[in-house]
């Protein structure tokens, strides 16, 4: 992927972030964690036991995103980080930094990114397009988006009641499933005793 690294800053929520601008025709923005934040190593479509607030707005989040998620069977009190999270468009990545994107070097941060070429952004050079009403995200827009992100990657919190719950259900539903077996086993075993003593 060709892109240039273009703004590399520590945010004010203390985690580092970086602007690319990708093809020469759009921007991305990446905000990258450490180790100890419980959303390293997960996948920005990952299923998290948290809840989008109630009554919120849509914001800034992808509309596709959102639409999926409805129409998904995602559990009860579970969401999708790309969802969850209010940025331009969505989550659209998230990768280990081992490889050095989007720094060019590595390190052993999470990264989580988004990227201005959706509908209703325009954008430049070679994959440009642009219709009226589109706007292009300059670098400011992204490095406005980062510190607003970065802000809710150090506030994240999960529910933990909800995702011991869920495990507990989630269990009870094994062992009721076990139990359900066992049972027909129990009688088919029932039946085959009584039909050898009817001959």
């Amino acid at each position: 992927m060709g892109y240039q690294v273009e703004k590399d800053f520590v945010t004010k929520a203390g985690f580092r972030a970086v602007i690319c601008f990708v093809h020469n025709s759009h921007y991305c923005g990446y905000v990258g964690i450490p180790k100890e934040h419980i959303l390293h190593s997960k996948s920005y479509s990952e299923e998290r036991p948290v809840r989008l607030p109630a009554n919120e707005p849509i914001g800034d989040r992808g509309i596709m995103p959102i639409f999926l998620h409805a129409m998904s069977d995602v559990k009860d009190h579970f969401t999708r980080l790309d969802c969850y999270f209010n940025v331009h468009g969505g989550l659209t990545y998230s990768g280990s930094g081992d490889e050095g994107y989007p720094t060019k070097e590595p390190n052993d941060l999470w990264w989580f990114g988004f990227d201005c070429a959706h509908d209703g952004d325009a954008t430049k050079g070679k994959y440009a397009h642009y219709y009226p009403g589109d706007v292009f995200r300059d670098k400011e827009y992204v490095e406005a988006q980062l510190e607003s992100l970065a802000q809710q990657l150090k506030d994240y919190k999960e529910n933990k009641v909800v995702s011991i719950a869920h495990d507990e259900v989630e269990g009870r539903k094994r062992m009721d499933e076990e139990d359900m077996k066992q049972s027909a086993r129990d009688e088919m075993n029932s039946s085959v005793c009584d039909a050898k003593e009817a001959l």
